[in-house]
């Protein structure tokens, strides 16, 4: 994986706040074993097809696509890794050297902010970035 290589994050509408994506878009939870999984961009090629990938073929719910790159996370000392398991284009971004909740959710608040900055990457129904 290239610092530069999109990590696709699916968004679910819980996550929204007034249209907002919260700090819960990156968080891992209880289920992640602090390793909240992403879409691989080198291996999925599009926001679009990891959404199809997850709504269509997987049947899970996303409002839409958000990214960051790996080496966003490298630069706040979380890694990311391709793990290609249950899917080829699965990677993971690992919160498992965090020392407290709040860094978690600090850590996770800068992922989302990146993200939102770079903007949705892909939304049903709206023209691709």
């Amino acid at each position: 994986m290239k610092p530069e290589t999109l990590l696709y994050r699916q968004v679910h509408e819980t996550w929204l706040q007034l249209g907002v994506p919260s700090s819960q878009t990156f968080r891992p939870t209880q289920k992640d074993e602090g390793k909240p999984s992403v879409y691989d961009g080198d291996v999925i090629g599009t926001a679009e097809a990891s959404y199809l990938h997850w709504t269509v073929d997987l049947k899970l719910t996303s409002v839409g696509v958000l990214a960051v790159t790996e080496g966003e996370c490298s630069n706040l000392n979380l890694q990311a890794v391709t793990d290609g398991n249950p899917f080829p284009a699965h990677a993971t971004i690992d919160f498992a050297g965090c020392k407290s909740k709040n860094e978690i959710k600090r850590l996770a608040g800068e992922l989302t902010k990146l993200a939102f900055t770079r903007g949705w990457q892909y939304r049903p129904g709206e023209a691709a970035p």
